[in-house]
């Protein structure tokens, strides 16, 4: 045997003994030593199918540990994980550096740490091995700022609920193997508060973790365009969460608006086309085209709420359209159709699609009668669309939305703080008389399927029995210690909590039900109240089971600081006295606004201290209890109770609506009368305050302006003829086929036979109405020229300046003047040119002294010799001699052109004004305009208007 052989066939046999030794370190259950030794045996590049196998059956003995504590979480189960995830930590301690390790990270280290992240063991309290293996991680985390240690990060947030962790000064400098998981950590919203102060805690930590991941992900009030802020943005587009932040008083403000900004910067990156200008319709003295938007019209507090917005709207003011996510049959759908012009289910539509529906139906205002707030929802997506010209949330969002399209949060004065309510609000905040708190449960037919009376929780008729049916995420720890203290002063009586509501989560097992259920205990354990006087109930089928239960009770506590709506609502509607507790933020006051609505002010507390003493005294005094149940019974006598008012709520809500609609009309009413001048300077200011903010605009590409601009411009002056677009350098077809998909008729010219097949096969479902030309416009008069074909596909009559010529060849050429009249066109309605360098030639060929188009959009790039800023100007004076004002759409590529990476950003819109030196090339789109188009110009005005930055933060 040779000595190489000899060599090998040693190592073979030491990879041998190794793979055994691994295998019965496994089989002991030593799986730190057996990862370890498996871990040695990738380093040395024996990756076989054996040690991979040793490495998923470790992760399939802790995937089934973290299970079945999550499914059977009892004192074993705890005991075994708990050892099983110190064993995981110091695995990952242990690890040594190495540049990759994905065999071991896929086949172990990622399933075993979702499972043991996932399993719950996270919301129970740390036993004091736990915690200081916990304090000796996040020690190390800060000293060494979170730069390298990608093992020992994993391992503390194994420990740890996310708000108990430090945060780094950056995201860039987490390491990119976990980068991922670490974001996902810090956007968790399913974590079970256990202590005093953690809820507060929780919702500073999810502002700070918001701010950032922003500050990677948005640049300049621009998306940033890397790989890494990528994967940012879609994990937070995806995984963003503020529900537990709800049940805190800080002001929501500032992070919604960051949030909106995130799920805005992941539809961009999707290449979602966000904006759309909608200036006023035509003609006046139409009804205004209201949508509603909600999921369902079914057995659900949102879809009764939104009701109610609805049920006797004025039918001779508004033309209402209904749009749901999916059709219930429900008794509550079939009234709201009988209640509106069209219902439209967007089941099975893609987001834009769903957006381009909405769109479709030109409406005036869409109001969202759902949650956007909670966590990314299809709702919460679409109010980063403009789909309306005005966009209103309701009290359904419990928050402001921070959506980039939502104009006005629609509240009432009874449910929001007196003075400064405005500033928790990036939304105009729009407010009717009285209360919002008005529900159409008339409408609820459904029937009681269970009967209750106190004997069926043993209790005696003498005992006090408070009730909430407030849900599991509103009863913070301070909230159940406050009801522990009452429980605690009022020695003959009881809790009866409800808490599991199937409305907020299907699975409260994965946001610690047990744990929540283990401090309730606890706290009552503090106080010296037995665990027998708190009766938990599960949920029940129908509103009309709830009544039955609350019937039993004497006195119902409120939540604070998210205070009921609709669970407050009940025990109103039953007269069991309630008290309440109100604050200074809008879902504090729901509550309080119900008190008042029906005449018990007296229950109103401002303090702990007050709600607590309330309590007490209506436990203790029988006759207050008794003429609160009196007030009650008389307000629910009324036909109809105040609460089920939609004709008098409905008839605020349309006065409001009218009022908004009137507010949007006020500026276009004022450009229409201002000079022309006047005109041009405000839009010109309008837009340097607005593109310097808008991550919109500044992504807005030439495909973008044609969507978002030229399309509703020409949808204003949508006639009895068809229209026609003339599309020289047409490419694929990307610009001309929105105008085609609306019924126009084309002239394409491309003039390279490569592209020209896509283009072909883009627009071959248009048959005649598109004609294809293969051939060259130029202003000079000759049968052919040379066409220089680029690799990068930017071919034009030149070599281009981003890519090698590839061929020369000889195409046909002409003029538009001599097109127009060889191929009989009569008229054009959008002339857009893209003639890589000689796309002033094409201007010139035009003779605007025979046709007038309505646009004209060029393309310009100093970058080419012909395009100087003086020839670029020149057009410019040019056109205005020839009647036309422009527009100039000026973008920087930031150096990536020369990369082959062809991403800019808009940095400049100048209206009816030459181009000016930028110190840098400079590139865009002028869009030529009648100078007495009015209509453009509104038109424009809605485009900048919707780009509006939200409210000053």
């Amino acid at each position: 045997m040779s000595i190489l052989s000899q060599i090998l066939f040693a190592a073979f046999n030491k990879n041998e003994r190794a793979k055994r030794r691994a295998f019965k370190q496994f089989r002991n259950g030593q799986f730190v030593s057996a990862a370890l030794t498996c871990d040695t045996l990738l380093g040395s590049g024996a990756n076989d199918p054996v040690i991979l196998r040793i490495l998923a059956d470790i992760a399939a003995t802790i995937v089934t540990a973290s299970e079945k504590f999550k499914n059977e979480p009892d004192a074993s189960a705890e005991r075994a994980l708990r050892k099983i995830r110190l064993d995981f930590a110091t695995l990952l301690q242990l690890l040594p550096p190495r540049a990759d390790r994905s065999s071991l990270e896929n086949a172990l280290i990622t399933p075993a740490f979702a499972a043991l992240m996932t399993s719950g063991l996270r919301n129970l309290d740390r036993n004091a091995r736990d915690d200081a293996e916990f304090k000796k991680l996040r020690d190390h985390l800060q000293e060494t700022s979170f730069s390298s240690d990608a093992p020992i990060l994993l391992a503390a947030m194994l420990f740890s609920l996310n708000f108990e962790m430090p945060l780094p000064t950056s995201l860039g400098i987490i390491p990119g193997s976990v980068r991922e998981q670490y974001c996902q950590f810090l956007l968790d919203g399913s974590q079970a508060l256990r202590q005093l102060g953690e809820t507060e805690r929780c919702g500073a930590f999810l502002a700070r973790a918001v701010a950032l991941i922003h500050q990677e992900v948005v640049a300049e009030h621009a998306v940033v365009r890397t790989a890494a802020a990528c994967t940012l943005v879609d994990l937070a587009a995806n995984d963003i969460n503020f529900l537990q932040a709800h049940f805190t008083a800080q002001n929501f403000k500032p992070f919604m608006h960051l949030r909106g900004e995130l799920l805005t910067a992941a539809l961009i990156w999707q290449r979602a086309i966000t904006v759309k200008a909608l200036p006023p319709r035509r003609l006046a003295g139409e009804k205004i085209r209201l949508g509603v938007f909600t999921v369902h019209f079914g057995a659900h507090t949102d879809a009764y709420f939104t009701t109610s917005h609805i049920d006797h709207l004025d039918r001779e003011r508004f033309h209402i359209i209904l749009y749901v996510l999916k059709s219930t049959g429900h008794a509550l759908e079939r009234h709201c159709i009988s209640r509106a012009d069209q219902f439209v289910v967007l089941t099975a539509r893609s987001l834009p699609e769903q957006a381009d529906r909405i769109r479709a139906d030109d409406l005036d205002i869409l109001l969202f009668g759902v949650n956007q707030t909670l966590a990314t929802s299809t709702a919460s997506l679409l109010g980063c669309f403009r789909l309306a010209r005005t966009q209103i949330a309701t009290v359904s969002s419990p928050v402001t939305t921070g959506l980039r399209h939502i104009d006005v949060m629609l509240s009432a004065a009874d449910n929001e703080p007196s003075v400064s309510a405005q500033e928790h609000y990036t939304e105009q905040l729009w407010l009717m008389p009285g209360s919002v708190n008005v529900y159409a449960y008339q409408y609820d037919t459904e029937a009681a399927t269970v009967s209750f009376t106190r004997d069926d929780l043993r209790i005696a008729e003498d005992t006090i029995v408070f009730f909430s049916g407030a849900n599991f995420f509103k009863i913070i720890p301070e909230l159940s210690l406050t009801w522990a203290r009452i429980l605690a002063r009022v020695p003959n009586s009881i809790l009866v909590l409800m808490p599991f509501n199937p409305n907020w989560t299907p699975n409260y097992s994965d946001f610690g039900a047990a744990p929540f259920v283990d401090r309730l205990n606890f706290q009552l354990a503090e106080v010296g109240v037995s665990a027998d006087r708190l009766r938990l109930l599960d949920p029940v089928p129908a509103r009309a089971d709830v009544h039955r239960i609350l019937a039993a009770a004497d006195i119902y506590l409120d939540a604070y600081p998210f205070a009921g709506a609709c669970s407050m609502l009940d025990p109103i509607i039953l007269a069991v006295p309630p008290v309440v507790r109100c604050g200074d933020v809008g879902r504090s006051l729901h509550g309080a606004a119900l008190a008042r609505m029906a005449g018990i002010d007296e229950i109103i507390c401002t303090t702990e201290e007050a709600y607590i003493s309330t309590a007490i005294d209506l436990a203790g005094n029988s006759a207050r209890r008794a003429r609160i149940r009196a007030v009650l019974q008389s307000v629910n006598a009324r036909q109809p109770p105040p609460y089920f008012d939609t004709r008098t709520f409905s008839s605020n809500v349309g006065q409001a609506l009218s009022a908004i609609h009137a507010q949007y009309l006020e500026p276009y009413h004022a450009l229409q009368i201002n000079t022309p001048g006047g005109r041009r300077k405000n839009l010109q200011t309008l837009a340097d305050t607005v593109l310097a903010q808008s991550m919109e605009l500044s992504a807005m590409t030439d495909t973008g302006t044609i969507h978002a601009l030229v399309k509703p411009y020409f949808a204003l002056k949508n006639g009895a003829r068809r229209q026609h677009v003339v599309d020289v350098g047409a490419c694929h077809g990307e610009l001309a086929e929105p105008f085609l998909a609306d019924g126009w008729s084309a002239d394409l010219f491309e003039p390279d036979p490569r592209t020209r097949s896509g283009l072909e096969r883009t627009t071959a479902k248009y048959g005649s109405r598109c004609r294809i030309f293969g051939m060259a416009v130029s202003n000079s008069s000759m049968p052919e020229v040379p066409f220089h074909q680029s690799q990068t596909g930017l071919s034009g009559l030149g070599d281009s300046p981003f890519g090698v010529t590839e061929a020369v060849f000889s195409v046909p050429c002409t003029s538009l003047s001599k097109f127009y009249v060889d191929h009989n066109v009569k008229f054009v309605d959008f002339l857009k040119i893209d003639a890589e360098g000689f796309d002033f030639d094409v201007l010139a060929s035009h003779d605007f002294g025979v046709m007038q188009p309505p646009l004209v959009m060029v393309e310009y790039g100093t970058h080419f010799a012909s395009e100087s800023l003086q020839v670029i100007n020149q057009a410019i004076t040019e056109m205005a001699a020839a009647g036309y004002g422009s527009v100039v759409f000026n973008y920087f590529d930031d150096g990536q052109f020369s990369q082959g990476n062809f991403t800019y950003r808009l940095t400049h819109i100048l209206i009816d004004q030459p181009l000016p030196d930028l110190g840098k090339v400079a590139f865009g789109n002028i869009l030529f305009y009648r100078t007495d188009d009015v209509e453009f110009l509104l038109t424009l005005h809605a485009l900048l208007s919707t780009c509006r930055p939200r409210l000053s933060m």
